[in-house]
């Protein structure tokens, strides 16, 4: 049930390299020309969530292995210019994660940190699991954060009245958390550069 939380996307495999990639649509708007505010960021991450999901990107992606860790880490570039990161990962058989990064001028201004966690439910009778998943959105305007949401809920195998993602309500909440964020994005970046391709993505 788990595996349905995290948002699915197309990969190419080159067969000599364990990358994969797609050489898309040229012709892709070039968004905003600045970001200065909360209405910006909606605009440039809707933007760019429709071209990667109409497959105007070119994406590069990489999958790895590591102990009780693998996922795939995606790269979409608009041109030459990178502009969403995602990293998808599943660890230790109970606990997964979706996570992206987008960017604007070689800068981070929108984050989605989703994570998903499973357990047997004895309320349930047997075999019934519970998610709990918690999801943070962080804004930020000039490498500065200016917003944090957050929401949290669960999903049950056996209940028919699961609440709906885009029905959860978010909660504001204190950007504590942004050293974090940042760390998780750096990390990527330097992935990307072939940085650390022999270690795990300690995230």
């Amino acid at each position: 049930m788990i595996d349905k939380l995290l948002l699915t996307l197309p990969l190419f495999i080159f067969a000599n390299c364990g990358m994969s990639s797609q050489d898309n649509h040229q012709d892709t708007p070039a968004g905003l020309a600045q970001i200065s505010g909360i209405q910006d960021i909606k605009e440039e991450f809707s933007t760019l969530t429709s071209l990667r999901d109409s497959s105007r990107l070119l994406s590069v992606a990489v999958p790895y292995k590591c102990y009780e860790e693998s996922g795939t880490v995606t790269y979409y570039y608009q041109g030459t210019d990178l502009r969403i990161i995602t990293h998808d990962y599943h660890a230790g058989g109970h606990y997964s994660a979706n996570n992206q990064y987008y960017l604007h001028n070689d800068s981070l201004f929108f984050a989605i940190l989703e994570e998903a966690t499973w357990m047997f439910d004895s309320q349930g009778g047997q075999g019934a699991t519970r998610d709990d998943i918690s999801q943070h959105r962080y804004y930020f305007v000039n490498n500065e954060p200016v917003r944090c949401l957050r929401k949290k809920y669960s999903l049950y195998s056996y209940r028919d009245d699961n609440p709906a993602a885009e029905n959860v309500p978010n909660e504001e909440v204190e950007c504590d958390q942004v050293a974090n964020v940042r760390s998780k994005y750096h990390t990527l970046i330097a992935y990307k550069d072939g940085t650390n391709r022999t270690r795990c993505i300690e995230e």
